[in-house]
């Protein structure tokens, strides 16, 4: 007898937690991850984006990942994320418990993976973990830097290479920027002065970082 209760009091208090946790989430859910306008599938995404020349930028999420959950409550609200999102990009979110058929397409082993994507919906560039706003922002320029680099579009490259170096210059991300700032500089016009300038500089702003190692290769 005693058994049977602890058993149905165990089981009680489970489902109680499961409950619980599934309505926070569920009314996270309520306020679309954050408040961001997420379209509906990626049919539309990349509709959209042929039209905008956009990016799509995906949100893979867990309902039981804190990291997750600290992005749509810490980060995904903040106004200058929200923008960034909704006016450089078509954003897209899926549960990972739910959209399993994208989680093997795209590879989703951990979360919360953000994945910047193409017209066709072919990735471009992705990360994994929470990141407060700043921080957010700096990697998704980053990203952008990135994919423009990826399709030799250097002059675009740079644009977003120095807007982590302006904007976000105390980033950790900023001294990988600098680098390839420098490298999307050579790319574009064969000019080795752009390496030896970007060792230079990098020395002095960042001499530890593991960047600056990379750039010594140009110190002449």
């Amino acid at each position: 007898m005693k058994k049977t209760y602890k058993k149905g009091l165990i089981s009680f208090f489970l489902i109680t937690f499961i409950s619980s946790v599934s309505f926070v989430y569920a009314s996270e859910k309520d306020i679309k991850e954050g408040n961001i306008e997420w379209r509906d599938s990626i049919e539309q995404a990349k509709k959209e984006v042929k039209e905008t020349d956009k990016l799509i930028f995906f949100f893979f999420h867990h309902p039981l990942c804190s990291g997750c959950k600290k992005i749509i409550t810490d980060t995904l609200p903040d106004i200058q994320v929200k923008k960034t999102l909704e006016g450089e990009f078509v954003p897209l979110t899926y549960l990972v418990t739910e959209a399993k058929d994208l989680v093997q397409q795209y590879k989703v082993n951990w979360t919360p993976t953000f994945i910047i994507a193409d017209e066709n919906a072919h990735e471009q560039y992705r990360w994994v973990g929470f990141l407060p706003p700043n921080d957010f922002l700096s990697q998704v320029a980053l990203s952008e830097g990135h994919v423009a680099f990826k399709k030799e579009d250097f002059d675009k490259a740079q644009t977003y290479f120095n807007k982590v170096l302006k904007e976000f210059p105390k980033s950790e991300f900023a001294p990988e920027a600098r680098y390839y700032l420098g490298v999307s500089q050579y790319k574009a016009t064969h000019d080795s002065s752009h390496l030896k300038k970007t060792w230079d500089d990098m020395k002095k702003l960042y001499p530890e970082d593991n960047w600056t190692k990379k750039a010594s290769a140009w110190a002449g």
